[in-house]
């Protein structure tokens, strides 16, 4: 039996996300009858307000402390992340040592800090990357990149840090494999395991899936109203169709919050397309509303660092087809390879249009490019399966 301490700033609890990959891990380690313990933040990063967890765990759960913060892009984030840490560390140094700590990051400052003090206790640590920093910030910043670069290098510094003090290194992606590999000299392999999905949570949504009763035709996207993700193209592509092509009954539903919501929703009523902005839903409520629509959008905005993120194992669930503006190589292959969408490049509404036209008027194509994209979950998303990897490194050392 291991004790095996789980450290992340962005915890998702069940009843908060019901189908995450913290949670999967963290159960998977519990269910090896390992001593587990989780250390999160008792703000939520997601809706901005503390949080209270009345739940039983079979792992204990440890709720530190931490200011908070109502902007994502602000110095009282950067503030609250520092407190966070410092409650962290306080709580490492008070505790018995742990044999492991998984810590996932970012955030890159408290990820560095766990790692000198696992590295100066002997403590084996392995970290799970589920995004780039800073990269991810370099198409927030109104600068050229030249100057992104000099603005965010500190951060840069520290991450290659932290990527060469880690004992073992896990991703979201093959292509965040390859960056990282290419930061550090110390790994020789960095283990790539998508975000996948718990294949067997979603299978009675599956088994219930309806459509919609009347003539509209369905556009669905789930994810976060920010700057990453270019709704107002989608808003433009289905304008288009209006103007050009007569078609009035194309309804675009939005479920998730953020900072550009407003923005997105005076855009619509500018060029007068029907969205439903639908909010922060409970996974099952999203989730069937995947279901019931005719296509899935992924519009990411050029330049953006994200390669296989939570959506692409969502929509892929739901088995309906994926329009698909996202410039990642990775995303992209998976999506032709499996015929589970059509891809355009990222910023170009005309392209986006004409394939909206395509599957509007193919439903045969649709049906079948649903199909292939549930196969692709079913293949390479399934976290009993593809979680094992994890399990194995943490387990049975393979550091």
């Amino acid at each position: 039996m291991k004790d095996i301490l789980v450290i992340s700033n962005y915890w998702h609890f069940p009843k908060e996300k019901a189908s995450s990959r913290y949670n999967t891990i963290i159960n998977m380690f519990a269910e090896q009858e390992n001593k587990v313990e989780l250390i999160t933040s008792n703000f939520y990063h997601t809706r901005k307000q503390k949080r209270v967890v009345n739940e039983v765990f079979p792992y204990k759960v440890t709720l530190l402390d931490e200011r908070g913060y109502r902007k994502n892009i602000s110095l009282k984030r950067i503030a609250s992340h520092n407190n966070f840490t410092e409650n962290v560390l306080k709580y490492l140094r008070d505790r018995d040592l742990p044999d492991v700590i998984y810590l996932f990051v970012p955030p890159i400052g408290l990820g560095n800090k766990v790692i000198e003090f696992a590295n100066h206790n002997n403590i084996k640590i392995v970290v799970d990357v589920l995004d780039l920093w800073p990269e991810a910030f370099k198409m927030i910043l109104p600068f050229p990149n030249f100057v992104n670069n000099i603005i965010l290098y500190p951060m840069t510094k520290r991450a290659k840090k932290l990527y060469s003090s880690a004992d073992r290194i896990i991703t979201v992606s093959k292509t965040y494999s390859k960056f990282i590999e290419k930061c550090t000299l110390k790994h020789k392999e960095v283990l790539p395991v998508y975000i996948g999905i718990d294949v067997d949570l979603i299978s009675d949504l599956m088994k219930r899936k309806v459509t919609s009763s009347n003539q509209d035709f369905i556009i669905s996207y789930a994810g976060m109203l920010g700057h990453s993700y270019d709704i107002k193209l989608v808003i433009d592509a289905i304008s288009i169709l209006k103007d050009q092509y007569g078609i009035s009954n194309i309804v675009f539903d939005i479920y998730g919050i953020g900072p550009q919501k407003e923005i997105f929703e005076n855009h619509a009523k500018t060029k007068k397309v029907n969205c439903r902005f639908k909010g922060f839903k409970p996974y099952h409520e999203m989730l069937n509303g995947l279901i019931a629509s005719d296509i899935l959008v992924n519009p990411i905005v050029p330049n953006a660092a994200q390669s296989i993120i939570n959506k692409h194992a969502d929509y892929a669930a739901s088995g309906r087809p994926v329009l698909n503006t996202q410039d990642s190589d990775e995303y992209c292959r998976l999506v032709e390879e499996y015929e589970a969408g059509l891809n355009s490049p990222s910023g170009n509404r005309v392209l986006l249009a004409e394939n909206l036209l395509k599957l509007y008027l193919n439903p045969t194509l649709r049906n079948k490019m649903g199909e292939n994209h549930r196969k692709l979950c079913e293949q390479i998303f399934d976290r009993k399966k593809t979680y094992k990897d994890i399990l194995d490194v943490v387990i049975k050392d393979s550091f």
